[in-house]
């Protein structure tokens, strides 16, 4: 059985892990975003359906919620699935090769 490295046993500078931290995350984020995004086109289908008709007043009014809130949920997770890391600025010139 193999154990998994350690962040430090990875030879990166704490920059370097935060980047890769960063990138995983947004992944992630990528994932979740699109996943979302099928929920909210199996809402937008229902009405379409004959059991829809069967739903009581206020069952209706919760499926009304629904996909608002799925809509906000895609919204914030970068509704078209392409999330970007931010832009970090260049170092100043005398700055190269210093890391805190």
């Amino acid at each position: 059985m193999q154990m998994r490295p350690s962040a430090y046993d990875r030879n990166e500078s704490q920059a370097e892990r935060d980047d890769r931290n960063l990138m995983e995350l947004l992944q992630e984020l990528r994932v979740a975003g699109l996943g979302v995004q099928v929920l909210f086109g199996f809402l937008l289908a229902q009405p379409f359906t004959n059991s829809f008709a069967k739903l009581s007043h206020a069952q209706r009014g919760l499926f009304i919620a629904d996909p608002i809130l799925a809509a906000v949920a895609a919204g914030s997770a970068g509704g078209s699935g392409r999330l970007s890391p931010p832009r970090v600025p260049a170092a100043p010139e005398g700055a190269a090769g210093h890391s805190g």
